[in-house]
Formats: structure tokens, sequence, C-alpha cells
């Protein structure tokens, strides 16, 4: 599978809530920064997702880029509290997610 099919079999999964295939793609290095949450390793990333799931969500595509190591997806994430657009970078090693950063207005979400 290359990049671009892991980073949106994550964006898949996480719209499908579906924790242990997410937990499946992540490197046990994984970190995620953003502007609600942030986590330096898989377990306690998969913890949090644990302990509050996330709800069944849609994703519109509006654009993709593409580096050696990266991809930047930017959508249109479509929830029952509306719909927020985001800037997802994911960081690639070895064909497993090692870290990703949301860029998102937190106050579209409330």
């Amino acid at each position: 599978m290359s990049n671009r099919d892991v980073a949106f079999e994550y964006l898949d999964r996480f719209c499908d809530c579906d924790i242990n295939a997410i937990e499946s793609i992540l490197d046990p290095d994984f970190t995620l920064d953003g502007p609600l949450f942030q986590f330096n390793s898989r377990a306690e990333y998969i913890a949090g997702l644990r302990a509050d799931p996330p709800e069944p969500a849609e994703i519109q595509l509006v654009d993709v880029c593409e580096g050696e190591n990266t991809v930047s997806v930017y959508y249109l994430y479509k929830k029952s509290a509306g719909t927020v657009t985001v800037a997802q970078l994911f960081r690639f090693q070895d064909g497993r997610i090692v870290g990703t950063l949301l860029v998102f207005d937190s106050a579209g979400l409330f």
C-alpha cells in the first residue's frame, strides 16, 4: 500500500470509529499534534480514542499533496455537530504512520 493509501485508510477507519484498524497502521512511536489534543505514543492515542471514541462521520476530499515521506490531506469533516475544514499532515516511516499534525478551527466543533 502507498503512503497515500494508508492515509486514506486511517481517515476511513477514523470515520467508521474502527479503533483496532487505526491501531494496526500506526507506528508505536506515533505522535499527534492538534488544536484539541496532543499524544506522544500510539498507546496513549489509542487509549484516548477508547476512552472517548469518535462519532461516525463523513469526509469530503478537497485536495491531497504528497512528499517522499508525507501526505497532506485537506478535507471537509462532516459530523452531526457540523462541518469543519481540516488540513492533516501524515508522516510515514516503513509504511506506517509515525505522526500527524491536525490543523482546524476547533470553535467549529462546538
